[in-house]
């Protein structure tokens, strides 16, 4: 399903959230792909729905489910489960079940235990699962095992080989009928879900190929039993394919394997560059300006080549820095300094820097501090003017800690008084290579 085409990727991505919260209000027990490249910020965009919805479900008064449908918005929970990250953990059932267990006990369990739940589902094999897991864990007789296990599960849970070997046990005892009927119980039959798996594509492909299975089996599950739940799985087409070949054979037909599972495909937009990804954040406006244009007008071309180059997981990271502006004031800014203003600017420059190269940017922390520590200089931020207090030793590198940093900006006209402690070259030299942003970096700006 592509989606119409908008003005930016951002408006598109937000179109693209707005169409799978009516997709997913309208239809019900769907299997559904979430389609984008490597890179292209499947899990950016997953966690942007996710905050979408929660902000609707915090907006939504008790009792306004039907006129919610009505105007569009979602009338459903959204679980997510990261299958790369709990890949490692064994067999796939037990695990499935703590993270849907974990997703809904604070309100339909009062925040019980998990194992405490399982223990109270089933008391036909809890004697065995309490000798299995007292003789593998606990340093108890068998026989006081049942006593102590809810108590010590909680240490047990928090110890790294938790999850690797409680599940082993667990799916001793959990075999695939209980596997689907307990999970059925979990959910609020009342209740509409939207289980979105993540980085499949990055798994194994054994463990994908069984995960996948279930989907489709718990799927029908959830059908004959009145339960309303779609999955969504994000995938990189290119990358399943290689996965799915590599499980069944190079001559498996892979088109036939999609057309069999997804009902179907929402295709996540594409940015023609860094410039479109990033969308709204740079041309929404702020101070009076747009953080576009002041990256026209204030940074230097190697600093734009460097934020084009960047790939869409790292711009995900930069479009956090943008969206949390620090505000910092203190005695040395004047009326007509803003440092948020000046500083957003900045911190978005040594942001891209230290995504294209960690060691140019910790070359330019190291440049500032060294200056700072030389206490040869007063800036007022204000005025633009920078004044040499003292002479100074090694010049050369003195100079060469400015440039180390400064050639990311572009030239401003900025005041330097240099007391008697600067050649005229020297001076002309410093003039430059300043800007508000150099003298902000040289001054007070955190480091």
């Amino acid at each position: 399903m592509k989606i119409a085409e908008n003005k930016d990727l951002f408006s598109q991505r937000t179109q693209l959230i707005e169409e799978l919260i009516e997709f997913n209000n309208n239809e019900d027990n769907r299997i559904c792909a979430l389609v984008g490249e490597w890179g292209s910020g499947k899990s950016f965009f997953i966690d942007k729905f996710v905050e979408h919805i929660k902000k609707i479900c915090d907006e939504n008064e008790e009792g306004e489910e039907e006129k919610l449908a009505i105007e569009g918005k979602n009338t459903f929970e959204v679980l997510v489960f990261d299958a790369w990250e709990n890949q490692a953990y064994g067999n796939i059932n037990s695990i499935f079940l703590e993270f849907m267990f974990d997703e809904l006990q604070s309100r339909k369990y009062q925040n019980k235990p998990y194992l405490e739940y399982m223990k109270d589902h089933g008391k036909e094999w809890i004697g065995e699962f309490s000798k299995i897991f007292s003789d593998s864990i606990l340093p108890k007789p068998a026989s006081k095992a049942v006593g102590v296990i809810t108590n010590g599960y909680k240490e047990f849970k928090e110890q790294k080989m938790y999850k690797a070997y409680g599940n082993q046990i667990l799916n001793q005892i959990i075999d695939e009928k209980n596997f689907y009927d307990i999970l059925i119980e979990m959910l609020i039959k009342e209740e509409k879900y939207l289980i979105i798996i993540d980085e499949l594509d990055r798994c194994d492909p054994k463990f994908a190929m069984e995960l996948i299975k279930k989907v489709i089996y718990l799927n029908k599950k959830l059908k004959k039993s009145d339960n309303k739940v779609n999955f969504l799985i994000a995938i990189n087409k290119v990358a399943f394919e290689n996965l799915l070949k590599g499980f069944y054979g190079m001559s498996y037909d892979t088109h036939q394997y999609f057309d069999k599972i997804f009902d179907y495909e929402f295709e996540l937009p594409v940015a023609k560059g860094a410039f479109e990804y990033v969308g709204e954040l740079l041309t929404t406006p702020k101070n009076g300006r747009t953080l576009e244009y002041e990256l026209e007008e204030k940074l230097n071309m190697e600093t734009i080549e460097k934020f084009k180059n960047l790939n869409y997981r790292k711009l995900n990271l930069l479009i956090e820095v943008i969206q949390k502006p620090k505000k910092l004031v203190n005695e040395y800014y004047g009326k007509g300094f803003n440092p948020d203003y000046y500083y957003d600017l900045i911190r978005f420059t040594l942001e891209v820097v230290k995504m294209s190269s960690y060691h140019e940017y910790l070359g330019i922390i190291n440049a500032i501090r060294r200056l700072k520590s030389r206490k040869i200089y007063s800036i007022n931020l204000s005025r633009g003017i920078l004044t040499i207090t003292n002479k100074i030793e090694d010049a050369e590198k003195f100079f060469d800690d400015i440039t180390t940093f400064s050639k990311y900006f572009k030239y401003q006209e900025m005041g330097v008084v240099h007391n008697g402690n600067l050649e005229e070259l020297e001076i002309n030299k410093l003039k430059e290579i300043l800007s508000v942003e150099v003298l902000s970096l040289m001054w007070d700006y955190p480091i």
